[in-house]
């Protein structure tokens, strides 16, 4: 059963994304955002960017709620 929400880590796409942070570094990060720069994105392109950048976010000490625990973690271990 897939994950269906509106928030940055209630949908499959950003879920399964959070394999590859846990796996990488700030560059995951920064390539998630960057294919949704300009034009028009897919729907999981699009989810992934919204959930890299409230990982960029929270790593700039403003998350927009409650953070996963693994993202919360992520956070904590890698800071701005």
């Amino acid at each position: 059963m897939g994950a269906w929400g509106y928030l940055p880590f209630e949908n499959d796409d950003a879920l399964d994304w959070l394999d590859e942070l846990e796996a990488g570094g700030a560059e995951v990060v920064r390539g998630a955002v960057a294919k949704a720069n300009g034009g028009y994105v897919e729907a999981a392109e699009g989810s992934i960017a919204i959930a890299a950048a409230e990982v960029t976010s929270a790593s700039q000490g403003n998350p927009s709620g409650d953070l996963p625990e693994n993202v919360a973690d992520w956070v904590t271990a890698h800071g701005a």
